[in-house]
């Protein structure tokens, strides 16, 4: 449970942080945890105060956290490939990501927009991947020199 809250905290900053970085990038001077040409965005500004719109994307972002928490569990299943948990996670962690991100008034509901956030989804994904791959590699290659010592 802990670890869920912890998942979930990191969402929350990552989710704020990055709509800092949005708003400022494309805000024109003003700040918006949702996109305003989103689908959402606009249902959300039409509908809700804004207090209660900085909520809402807070819960979202926190969910996408736990999301990627409880997937990255697949990597723990030891008797699986490496091929086979990758898979499993990014799938996984797309079909739930989509939704969420939608929800967030990430992006405007199109077509070419979902394609564009597909396209950067794998991007960042392929990149954190090999990152840790290596990572983890060269643990792996520490450990087994210490032990051939």
């Amino acid at each position: 449970m802990k670890q869920l809250m912890n998942d979930f905290c990191m969402g929350v900053v990552i989710g704020t942080v990055l709509s800092v970085i949005f708003s400022s990038i494309f805000g024109q001077g003003q700040y918006s945890p949702v996109s305003p040409v989103s689908l959402m965005g606009r249902i959300y500004e039409a509908h809700l105060p804004e207090p209660l719109i900085m909520l809402i994307a807070a819960v979202i972002w926190g969910m996408i956290g736990v999301l990627f928490g409880l997937a990255s569990m697949i990597y723990d299943a030891s008797d699986w490939s490496l091929l086979k948990k990758t898979v499993l996670h990014i799938v996984i962690c797309y079909i739930g990501f989509l939704p969420l991100a939608i929800l967030a008034g990430w992006f405007p509901l199109t077509l070419a927009d979902i394609l564009f956030f597909t396209g950067i989804f794998i991007i960042v994904y392929a990149t954190i991947w090999t990152v840790n791959y290596f990572k983890n590699k060269a643990l792996v290659d520490m450990i087994n020199k210490k032990l051939n010592q």
